[in-house]
């Protein structure tokens, strides 16, 4: 494996459990160290990657760490089992030998590198569908991140339908938009933005605050608090809020 330049040894699949950047950039490296061999490597790796550091920058910008029980191929082939399910003729995920309530609607899945586990995000979880699923697809409940979505994918869909329709044909000043079902939403890009936008934007798709991603060109997030009333009332919640009015 290579990383940048950085001077690293191959690791074998085995003991290998993913990579991700944590906010400083720095790349971790997952290491499967449940073995004893397991745990022989990761500090091998560790001594190597400290005495390279020496000679190459770009290996102190490296971390090697223990604590997975999976190796990330075998949470990869564990989405792909998902991604083999079948759907029923109301749009519900199934699987022939094991029945998920009949109720299952999944919206988006994807290795967490991590925290070692697969996150699921679906319409609604239950205590029994969450053991059938760790079940399924044969990694323990303790690495499944089940998620609950406000919307489904469908949902989404037309909500964003609804804001490119605004854009096209009534005006609506924003530049461009689409989904992100990893996150439950729909992002919306415009060169700035306002409160006036925000609610005009969130009263067209009909969905939520926390459901939108109000981005500014050149890839910014606007985060900013605004009030979310999108019925013309705002200034008279304001003052109820202030007086603690009902």
């Amino acid at each position: 494996m290579k990383y940048f330049g950085a001077f690293l040894p191959e690791i074998p699949v085995k003991y290998y459990g993913g990579e991700y950047y944590d906010k400083e950039h720095f790349i971790h490296i997952k290491i499967v160290d449940t073995t004893p061999e397991g745990k022989e490597w990761l500090l091998s790796l560790q001594k190597f990657n400290t005495k390279m550091s020496a000679v190459n920058a770009l290996n102190t910008e490296v971390v090697f760490e223990g604590g997975a029980v999976y190796t990330y191929e075998e949470l990869e082939q564990a989405t792909h089992c998902i991604d083999d399910l079948e759907l029923d003729e109301d749009g519900y995920y199934i699987e022939k030998e094991m029945e998920f309530d009949g109720k299952l609607e999944l919206i988006h899945w994807e290795v967490d590198v991590p925290q070692n586990s697969i996150r699921i995000l679906a319409k609604e979880w239950n205590e029994e569908s969450m053991k059938k699923m760790s079940k399924f697809l044969g990694i323990d409940i303790d690495h499944i991140i089940f998620e609950t979505a406000n919307y489904t994918v469908e949902e989404l869909e037309e909500a964003l339908y609804k804001v490119i329709d605004a854009k096209l044909h009534k005006g609506l000043n924003i530049l461009e938009m689409g989904l992100k079902t990893g996150k439950n939403s729909i992002y919306v890009v415009a060169t700035k933005w306002n409160n006036e936008l925000k609610k005009e934007v969130m009263k067209i798709s009909g969905l939520k605050k926390e459901n939108i991603i109000f981005i500014i060109y050149g890839g910014k997030i606007d985060d900013s608090n605004f009030d979310e009333d999108i019925t013309g009332n705002s200034l008279i919640n304001q003052v109820k809020r202030v007086f603690k009015i009902q």
